[in-house]
């Protein structure tokens, strides 16, 4: 059965996400494409702008490939919304740069987190409320442009549908059951392997999480979840012996956790 759209909404926060979300692919093509290290990054949210600051050789590589940098990160990685993208090579005001929010690169994707589980809390606990009483699951997804998605499935099942350049991807259980069934493992590895960086299962009372701390799923850890498919008794055996909830896993560049709403 296709799945029912229940509802398609941009809110401030999912278009935040994403305007981060790109601004780490930026960061990624300027530090692995161009060489750039240790780059500053500087958000202004009233007026919705970056500012990345780097050192003097970096400057000079940027300065060199810079009209074809921005072509680049057009054409090739899609950023259509964030309003200025800025490699400032001038010198700010201290009073200038004291009005502005600092983040470090490690920081984006724990920031995209923090901000997914606030929409998840504020704008979708109702619909597992409404999962619960109309026995049917229901899936919400966050795309590329910062638009909320929930579609409506069937009765204890949802279909999952291919669709390119997702970030965040969360379903419903019944109940209070926020575990992941090993069809619903294998769904959020191949989300992850094809780009999102966070995905799970929500229920009334908790929500289980697998998330990336970058931008790609490396080998091992793709090992390590689909080891966790293929024994699933052992991934069952884990949350038991983690007493349910909290960080079941964590690696470098990857986490999975229960956590109650």
């Amino acid at each position: 059965m296709t799945n029912k759209i229940y509802l398609e909404k941009r809110s401030e926060r999912g278009i935040s996400i994403a305007k981060f979300y790109e601004l780490r692919r930026i960061l990624d093509y300027i530090i692995e494409d161009l060489g750039c290290e240790n780059p500053i990054i500087y958000i202004d949210e009233l007026r919705d702008e970056a500012e990345i600051y780097v050192n003097e050789k970096c400057r000079q590589e940027i300065e060199r490939v810079f009209s074809q940098l921005l072509k680049d990160l057009y054409e090739k990685e899609k950023i259509m919304f964030w309003r200025a993208e800025k490699l400032s090579f001038t010198k700010r005001s201290d009073k200038i740069l004291s009005s502005l929010h600092v983040i470090r690169y490690e920081e984006i994707f724990d920031k995209i987190y923090e901000e997914i589980l606030k929409d998840l809390r504020e704008l979708f606990i109702r619909y597992i409320s409404v999962s619960d009483y109309l026995n049917k699951e229901f899936l919400m997804i966050l795309l590329s442009d910062g638009s909320w998605i929930v579609l409506e499935g069937d009765e204890r099942s949802i279909t999952i549908p291919k669709i390119e350049s997702l970030i965040a991807m969360f379903h419903t259980h019944p109940k209070n059951i926020c575990i992941p069934s090993r069809k619903d493992l294998e769904s959020i590895l191949e989300f992850l392997s094809e780009g999102g960086v966070v995905a799970g299962v929500i229920s009334s009372t908790c929500v289980f999480i697998t998330r990336l701390k970058s931008n790609y799923l490396s080998e091992d850890e793709y090992i390590f979840l689909q080891d966790y498919v293929n024994n699933y008794e052992d991934f069952l055996r884990n949350i038991i012996d983690e007493k349910c909830c909290g960080k079941l896993y964590e690696s470098e560049n990857l986490v999975l956790e229960i956590i109650f709403l």
